[in-house]
């Protein structure tokens, strides 16, 4: 049998189907054996360029087929924009990978894998309305390892690889280390609730909340003498709320001096409304009330003293979702025939339709607090909005009812 000697030429198709060496054997004749490269890569011509994009420009690489089973592209450029991977069986139809593409943000390196196996493969880059400056978009082919991320860095939410730090999901999430992905603490009361009376556990003048279906103003309310510049109390204000899009937005207000401002920006609702600045009380004297201008419906309270809106509600953004899986309900009374109902809902800007999504209720002469950690957790829509709503019955005074619930929003690429 003849055997091969030592390689003498190098295959002209160097990352094709045909890579490797020619061959003598030792009985003179010649032969091809077939390398593949494991970790190194080759890299490719027709799929990679650092010549810039134009202002919504697109650079699409040409279809590739070879015997290498991954690939791996390394993008930096000074726009934002999305990467995709272009997979074909035959050259001509394509789909992409994934398929809301990877996002690319201005100055950072974006560096994916993926298994490619015997398909065509081209990368496709995106350009926003910015003209960069450079562009890198190097593409490789080989047998890859997962990428691995310093146990520092904030986890993309398209990253590729496997997080492998003992940390917990949660905590990871409130020190920004997952990007995408903002946790929320909500809590509310309502307090001195009348028999047979249905109220949202928020602590506002009217018993239910009115939900925005068109963009407003916002008009603060306050006591001029103990809050707003010059005074003792709260001078500044960060509303955290949803803008006329429905998308997720900040923004600061300062407080005048005639106890009466509208803000310069609109939205649809408010998720929280805090005190950021304050003079020697270090927070607001009074109540804070904030208003649609547009129909003087009242949006949000900030209580005496607290420095933070304390109400049961949640706006759900336009391009977010989000996951709630926990809540605790509790009642103060002084009579142990009292209960408390207590019903959960969504209500869906785009629809106009309200949906019970929880309901409980507690017994005074059995319990005064009730806690629900769902392992299965519920989904919240974009466009929606959850709030929670108590009943009382069976007692002729008053009662209190407080709520806390937490939930993680989602940014739905």
């Amino acid at each position: 049998m003849a055997t091969p000697d030592a390689p003498n030429e190098r295959g002209t198709n160097y990352g094709g189907e045909n890579d490797g060496f020619r061959v003598q054997y030792s009985d003179g004749t010649w032969g091809f054996v077939q390398s593949v490269a494991t970790g190194i890569g080759v890299q490719s011509s027709d799929n990679t360029s650092i010549v810039p994009v134009s202002a919504s420009g697109t650079f699409t690489g040409a279809w590739e087929k070879n015997n290498q089973s991954d690939v791996m592209v390394s993008l930096q450029t000074d726009t934002s924009g999305t990467l995709y991977f272009d997979f074909s069986v035959d050259g001509i139809n394509s789909s992409a990978f994934p398929v809301e593409g990877f996002e690319v943000t201005s100055g950072v390196h974006e560096f994916h894998t993926a298994v490619k196996g015997p398909r065509d493969f081209r990368a496709r880059f995106v350009n926003d309305a910015s003209t960069p400056t450079y562009m890198r978009l190097y593409t490789y082919y080989g047998q890859f390892r997962s990428p691995s991320t310093p146990l520092n860095a904030a986890l993309q939410i398209d990253s590729d690889g496997i997080a492998t730090r003992p940390t917990d999901f949660q905590d990871e999430v409130k020190r920004g280390l997952r990007v995408g992905v903002t946790g929320w603490n909500k809590f509310g009361y309502r307090l001195a609730v009348p028999n047979n009376t249905t109220a949202c556990l928020w602590p506002a003048t009217p018993l239910m909340p009115t939900f925005l279906t068109s963009g407003s103003t916002f008009t603060v309310t306050y006591n001029s003498t103990t809050d707003g510049s010059g005074t003792t109390g709260a001078t500044e204000l960060v509303f955290i709320y949803i803008d006329d899009d429905g998308l997720p937005a900040t923004s600061t207000h300062t407080l005048g001096s005639d106890g009466s401002d509208v803000t310069s920006f609109s939205g649809l609702g408010i998720n929280r409304l805090a005190v950021t600045a304050a003079g020697s009380a270090g927070f607001n004297t009074n109540d804070i009330t904030v208003t649609a201008t547009t129909g003087a419906t009242v949006q949000a309270v900030v209580p005496a003293e607290g420095s933070i809106t304390q109400q049961a509600i949640f706006f759900i953004g336009a391009n977010h979702v989000a996951i709630a899986p926990w809540l605790t309900i509790e009642m103060s009374a002084l009579d142990k025939d009292k209960s408390l109902a207590l019903f959960g809902y969504t209500w869906n800007r785009a629809s106009g339709v309200r949906t019970e999504v929880f309901r409980g209720a507690i017994d005074r002469s059995l319990d005064l607090h009730r806690q629900i950690f769902d392992p299965i957790k519920f989904r919240l829509e974009p466009n929606s909005v959850l709030y929670f709503v108590g009943t009382t019955s069976g007692h002729n005074s008053v009662l209190d009812m407080f709520c806390r619930f937490s939930l993680n929003e989602y940014q739905n690429t």
